[in-house]
């Protein structure tokens, strides 16, 4: 596996379990919008950490 494929799959497990602690913490907060920017936000970090491009 390449590394950018690993960053992009590591961002994306730490957004969802990210979400799923949120969900977890704060179950009345309603709204798949946050959640999604969660995960693109999680996304976008672990993409920055990526020099090769």
């Amino acid at each position: 596996m390449n590394d950018e494929l690993l960053n992009v799959a590591a961002g994306v497990l730490l957004g969802i379990g990210a979400l799923a602690i949120k969900q977890a913490i704060f179950p009345d907060v309603s709204g798949l919008v946050p959640g999604i920017a969660f995960v693109i936000g999680a996304y976008a970090v672990s993409t920055q950490t990526d020099d090769s491009l």
